[in-house]
């Protein structure tokens, strides 16, 4: 009766999960407009863009939301068709389980 309570006050550990994902989603979601106007070569110029900001002290946490739109781009483009957001939520996910290995 209490941890229900406790649940329904703070949130199962679930749910606190999937809002800290849908966080990083939606910021993924925020660079589709921006990567959509790159041409093909654009796109493949972000890389030495990462990885020049990489080597300049930024942490790969905060070029994530960034990467996953450049990819997520990449693939819309060369499949044809984009990825669902439970996708995207899935590999963060295992991301996150990786990270701690």
């Amino acid at each position: 009766m209490v941890m229900k309570m406790l649940g329904r006050l703070f949130g199962t550990k679930n749910s606190r999960e999937i809002n800290r994902l849908k966080k990083i989603s939606d910021r993924v979601n925020g660079f589709e407009p921006k990567f959509e106007a790159y041409s093909d070569l654009e796109l493949k110029a972000v890389r030495a863009e990462f990885v020049n900001r990489l080597s300049a002290g930024e942490t790969l946490k905060a070029l994530l939301p960034e990467a996953f739109a450049v990819v997520r781009e990449a693939g819309k483009r060369a499949l044809g068709c984009g990825s669902s957001m439970f996708r995207w939520l899935a590999r963060l996910r295992c991301m996150k389980a990786g990270s701690q290995r």
